[in-house]
Parts: C-alpha cells; structure tokens; sequence
C-alpha cells in the first residue's frame, strides 16, 4: 500500500467552547482512523486546538482577517503543502479556514477527499 500524507481539514471555531471541542474531537477521531488505515495524516486541530477561540471572542480581539490570514496561510499551508492530499471533514463548507484550504489543495492539483470513506486503505492509493 502506498501511504499518503493527508491533511485533515475541517471546522474548529464554534459559537460555544462545546462546539469547538466536538470539532475537535471530530477531527482527532478522523487523524486516528487514518493512521490506522496506514496512512500519514496531519492534523492542525491537534496542533493548535488549544488555541481555539468562540466566535465572540474571535470578533472582540479585533481583525478577524488577520487571525485567519496568520493561522490559515503562514502556518496551515506549511504544513498542507508538505502532503499528498487533503480530507475534508463534516462541516468543511462553513468553515473560513477550511475554504481556504481547499482553495490552497486544488491550486495545487492534490488529491481531495470529501469523505473519509474514499480514502484508500487496501493498497488501491
């Protein structure tokens, strides 16, 4: 089987902190199914999932754009660009940051895998 590095994309953000622990959660559940599938994911809600912020609080520390452009190109891009292909999770398609991974992927010509389901796992990558 080939192994692919897979970039784990998908809301983190929420309205309260129960949403962005379930976003996480979410995530951290589909990192594991991937290794377990033999794969190499990359998953920034276990990188900076620490540093999630409710909306509000995004809103009242002031430029929004500047946190995502921070967090979303200089970081986030570093690491989707080192990997094959991106797995977009559940919810993807409300999330700021995830649009603009997706964005990112697909000027990059990487595999993109809207549900876990078609990642490869039996040697078919």
């Amino acid at each position: 089987m080939i192994r692919l590095a897979i970039y784990v994309a998908g809301p983190l953000t929420g309205d309260f902190q129960a949403e962005i622990a379930a976003n996480i959660r979410r995530a951290r559940d589909a990192y594991d199914r991937l290794c377990d599938m033999g794969h190499m994911p990359y998953c920034p809600h276990t990188q900076s999932g620490h540093r999630a912020r409710t909306r509000e609080e995004l809103h009242a520390s002031g430029d929004v754009d500047a946190e995502y452009q921070r967090w979303v190109v200089e970081n986030d891009f570093h690491w989707l660009d080192a990997c094959d292909a991106i797995l977009l999770l559940p919810g993807w398609e409300n999330s700021r940051g995830s649009r603009m991974e997706l964005a990112r992927a697909t000027e990059r010509n990487m595999r993109i895998f809207k549900n876990i389901e078609e990642v490869p796992h039996d040697g078919t990558a």
